[in-house]
């Protein structure tokens, strides 16, 4: 059975920044230091946010007038205002993907179809495990990119700090969707929907990226470009390896007792949050 925990997410306030970011000038084929896999492999992620955000906006909504710890209550705010602005910001990350040949409408009436399907037929309680479990994997990616600086330094300035800037956030509302989640599903059934949505979620997403990368591969006379595919496995499980250091933030999601601060990284946080605070990243 599932205890609850006494750890909590730190007293830390969910900012939301309103931050415009112009892709214009970037080459969205090889902004990514280790080439043409690499960015794309980060590019099919972006496909998947703006309709993924508004449906973990819509799952912990559901919720929110259960809540009645103050805190949570303002975290819950937080979050709605920082998904909101990433699901804006890679919008317009997509249009410029649309402009490099990606289907970008076929993808988001895909999406639409999905989430609505899991909004109409599957309980409110399982989509807000659903998005404990897609929250989980974005901040284990988040502290993959905001703790170690080589996996995107020497990379397209302007793409790095969109990413660095959705990674902070990312991990700053780490906790909030699972806290909802604990305070309506606790026990051993609470356990086994967040865990089985999790694995759920992770397949789906990886499999969803392995399309998308495939695709974009054939679409530009890529998917022979052995080398490159060797960039892209080299980047995920040996050097830097983000995979492969992840798989232990991954796994930990299934013990009994888990809580996303477990892993506290309110420090790194710190000087990431003194990095944006600064009026010239604000600037549109």
């Amino acid at each position: 059975m599932e205890t609850r925990q006494a750890i909590s997410t730190p007293a830390h306030d969910i900012k939301r920044r309103d931050i415009h970011f112009d892709l214009d000038k970037v080459d969205m084929n090889d902004w990514h230091k280790e080439g043409f896999h690499v960015s794309h492999f980060f590019n099919v992620q972006s496909l998947l946010f703006p309709k993924g955000e508004r449906f973990f906006i819509h799952s912990v909504r559901y919720y929110r007038d259960e809540i009645t710890d103050p805190h949570l209550q303002r975290q819950i705010g937080g979050f709605i205002g920082q998904e909101a602005m990433h699901s804006r910001e890679h919008e317009v990350y997509n249009v410029r993907l649309e402009a490099i040949g990606y289907n970008v409408q076929k993808m988001d009436r895909l999406l639409s179809r999905v989430f609505s399907f899991a909004e109409r037929y599957l309980s409110p309680k399982t989509c807000l495990a659903m998005t404990t479990g897609f929250e989980h994997l974005t901040a284990t990616c988040a502290e993959e990119l905001l703790g170690h600086e080589e996996v995107l330094d020497g990379s397209d300035p302007d793409m790095v700090r969109l990413w660095r800037w959705h990674a902070l956030e990312e991990a700053e509302h780490k906790s909030v969707a699972f806290d909802v989640y604990q305070q309506v599903e606790g026990g051993f059934m609470g356990w086994l929907r967040r865990s089985v949505a999790l694995l759920l979620t992770g397949l789906g997403m990886q499999v969803t990226i392995a399309i998308g990368l495939i695709w974009v591969s054939a679409h530009s006379g890529r998917l022979f470009d052995f080398k490159g595919w060797g960039r892209l496995i080299r980047f995920l499980w040996l050097k830097p390896g983000v995979f492969r250091r992840g798989i232990p933030r991954f796994f930990g999601y299934f013990k009994p007792g888990f809580h996303p601060w477990q892993i506290d990284n309110s420090e790194q946080l710190q000087r990431w949050q003194q990095e944006f605070s600064d009026r010239r990243q604000q600037a549109s």
